[in-house]
């Protein structure tokens, strides 16, 4: 299984990591590239180096791919008020 996915949107390419806890991908980030092999130099850096935040530097894949995880599994479930009170309270 890859980790990510590359796709066309417009001119520029994205990328999709694959979270293999919750096996779908995460969505899209532009690479910035419009060639396939420029993106996949992107996508190699992002691996190694962590994925840019705006204003914040960089993120590992890891933590990036785990985070998307745990909003899908939110996203996914049906929650009480209780439950977005305790999820509240840990943020």
């Amino acid at each position: 299984m890859r980790r990510f996915s590359l796709y066309r949107r417009k001119k520029f390419l994205y990328v999709q990591f694959y979270d293999l806890s919750s096996k779908t991908y995460l969505p899209g980030r532009s690479t910035g590239a419009t060639g396939r092999n420029e993106a996949y130099l992107v996508v190699s850096e992002w691996l190694k180096d962590g994925i840019p935040q705006p204003k914040k530097g960089r993120r590992p894949v890891e933590e990036f791919v785990s985070v998307g995880g745990i909003v899908e599994s939110v996203r996914c479930t049906n929650l009480t008020a209780h439950d977005a009170d305790r999820l509240e309270a840990t943020a």
